[in-house]
């Protein structure tokens, strides 16, 4: 029989090398990482265990990019709460006193006069939602 050939230091040590377990970092790399290339002339064996490595390390990429589009995605911060009437209400008075000072521009004219129809239907029908609730409560 004849004796295998012995393994090279450095592919013997690329091969037997286990993945850290330290958790995949949190941040992509700065600059792009050029795949490595496996040592030149391996056997079929060596070969099949260099790219089961390879797959490994891509799926703990993969793994350690879900968790943080997750995390991203997730996120528990509440959005913001809706602007009050009020606020709406005097942002518009102000517009119209821009208005009759004559610094608006057409547009921004037309602008306002379809943002004032908005906010009087929005009033209106919850005027209407409101005087039927106080129907509903007197018993009318």
């Amino acid at each position: 029989m004849a004796k295998p050939k012995p393994l090279e230091s450095s592919t013997e040590a690329f091969l037997s090398a286990k993945p850290a377990a330290e958790s995949p970092p949190s941040e992509p790399p700065a600059e792009r990482l050029e795949p490595s290339k496996p040592p030149g002339e391996l056997s079929q064996t060596l070969n099949a265990a260099w790219v089961d490595l390879r797959f490994e390390q891509v799926f703990d990429r993969l793994i350690a990019l879900e968790k943080a589009m997750s995390t991203v995605l997730h996120a528990s911060s509440e959005p913001p709460p809706p602007p009050s009437i009020e606020s709406i209400e005097q942002a518009l008075l102000e517009d119209v006193a821009r208005l009759e000072r004559g610094e608006l521009t057409a547009d921004e004219h037309e602008a306002l006069a379809g943002r004032l129809s908005n906010f009087a239907s929005d009033l209106q029908r919850r005027a209407i939602k409101f005087f039927a609730l106080t129907r509903q409560i007197r018993g009318g």
